[in-house]
């Protein structure tokens, strides 16, 4: 592949609206609609946008089959338009759900889904399967949300050889002081959020398209729900994209927006390097009893209450 491939794209940072599937189709194809003056090759909706992101049995009221709303919708636009449209949508295959990203091309072809492998144990099944989408014009690296902050998904997409990689977030952070929350902690929090995203930029020299929800979290179910409640946490947006070279090329806010811009090829590939690796495989800080405690038993009750939930099975 040519070194000078370039690509135009475009990241819709929307309001985290769960279950408000008509209200986000229209609001994100206005986005589109306003900036659609300059040609777009890709564009790209946060983690499970346009269903909207919760970590709790609510998502299954609003989970969809394949061909299901969310891939209706993306198939029209996507022609309409003449992009790739990339989206979130929480899947219903067979007996299971599944926290899903595709990709359908500009003739409303379905290119690929890419399954959250590190999930929300307690309403959505975890799955190991490949993390790129192939298209016509690009092989599409996906690393849904806390997939990305994993060295696991890290190797696999820098094994298969992405042109660029998207990292669809909901990422929920603290951001109001309480009895638990320190100021320092809302600030790191938000510096994370900013710097994180480099991570692939900087070890594996592709353009990087951090694509993050905004507004309200819902309650959250489990032993992290306790801590991470949704009065304290919430969505804070900071797409970015970035460059192959680790330069912003566009930054949004904290407000629903859309961000766009051009993003060239890296091929031949520079020498890939190795992140530094945390605690339980994380590519960044985190607490210690957290990470080797906590979550742990979480996922572990996560899965029980998934495979027994009557509610699951019965919707």
């Amino acid at each position: 592949m040519k070194s000078d491939r370039t690509f135009r794209v475009a990241l819709l940072q929307l309001e985290n609206r769960v279950g408000q599937n008509n209200h986000t189709f229209q609001q994100a194809e206005a986005m589109i609609e306003r900036h659609i003056k300059e040609p777009y090759d890709f564009v790209f909706l946060p983690e499970l946008a346009p269903a909207g992101y919760a970590a709790n049995a609510d998502v299954w009221n609003h989970k969809e089959h394949m061909d299901g709303p969310s891939m209706q919708w993306a198939r029209a636009i996507a022609m309409k338009y003449g992009i790739h449209l990339g989206f979130g949508f929480i899947e219903h295959h067979k007996k299971h759900v599944f926290n899903s990203y595709a990709i359908v091309d500009s003739k409303g072809i379905l290119c690929g889904v890419v399954r959250k492998q590190f999930s929300e144990y307690y309403v959505f099944r975890s799955f190991k399967g490949p993390k790129y989408i192939d298209t016509t014009l690009a092989r599409v690296g996906i690393a849904i949300c806390a997939d990305s902050h994993q060295i696991k998904v890290f190797k696999e997409i820098s094994k298969h050889q992405v042109d660029f990689v998207v990292l669809p977030h909901a990422w929920p952070v603290a951001s109001a002081i309480n009895a638990m929350i320190t100021k320092e902690d809302v600030d790191n929090a938000m510096h994370l959020l900013d710097t994180y995203p480099f991570v692939y930029s900087t070890h594996l020299r592709i353009p990087t398209l951090f694509v993050n929800a905004v507004g309200k979290m819902q309650p959250m179910v489990g032993l992290l729900g306790k801590l991470m409640t949704a009065d304290a946490f919430s969505f804070k947006g900071h797409s970015k994209i970035i460059s192959y070279d680790n330069h912003v090329v566009a930054e949004a806010g904290a407000d629903e927006e859309i961000i766009s811009g051009t993003i060239t090829m890296n091929h031949p590939l520079k020498t890939v390097s190795q992140p530094k690796v945390y605690s339980k495989g994380w590519l960044h800080h985190g607490s210690f009893m957290l990470r080797r405690i906590l979550m742990p038993v979480d996922g572990l009750l996560g899965r029980i209450y998934y495979i027994f939930s009557g509610k699951r099975r019965n919707q």
